[in-house]
């Protein structure tokens, strides 16, 4: 009987773990003109959401795949631009697979918390950089 409680026990902590790891965790992307997201597994219904410095708000929505932000116009904010993410987790059901959204009628197969990230980027020049690769450039008096 312990035997079997060690194996039931071994059995839900590997199912809880690769639970986690299976996890959605996009990863901020860029080059000089767009913002976007890779390793996008398991989300759908995207809305990503980014405040210019000088206060404009931008939303781009995308129902599946990863939703893209381009620097456009032909004069770019320089400063920290800030987003804000958010995406449905796709599940899998007994009916089949899709965003969280469709499943309301069961509780139990909804998950129960919807995909959020914040962040910023920083415009120089007119161009997305990394701002390790920033230099200051000081004068003297």
């Amino acid at each position: 009987m312990l035997k079997y409680c060690i194996l039931v026990a071994g059995i839900t902590l590997c199912n809880g773990t690769l639970a986690l790891a299976q996890a959605p965790a996009p990863i901020q992307q860029h080059n000089t003109n767009m913002l976007w997201f890779e390793n996008w597994t398991g989300l759908s219904d995207a809305m990503l959401r980014v405040a210019s410095p000088d206060g404009q708000v931008e939303t781009i929505r995308q129902a599946s795949g990863t939703p893209v932000y381009h620097l456009s116009g032909t004069t770019v904010a320089d400063g920290i631009y800030r987003y804000e993410l958010r995406a449905s987790p796709e599940i899998r059901s007994r009916y089949g697979s899709g965003n969280a959204t469709q499943y309301t009628a069961n509780a139990s197969e909804t998950p129960t918390k919807v995909f959020y990230r914040s962040g910023a980027f920083l415009v120089q020049g007119g161009a997305i950089v990394t701002p390790e690769t920033t230099t200051e450039t000081r004068t003297s008096d």
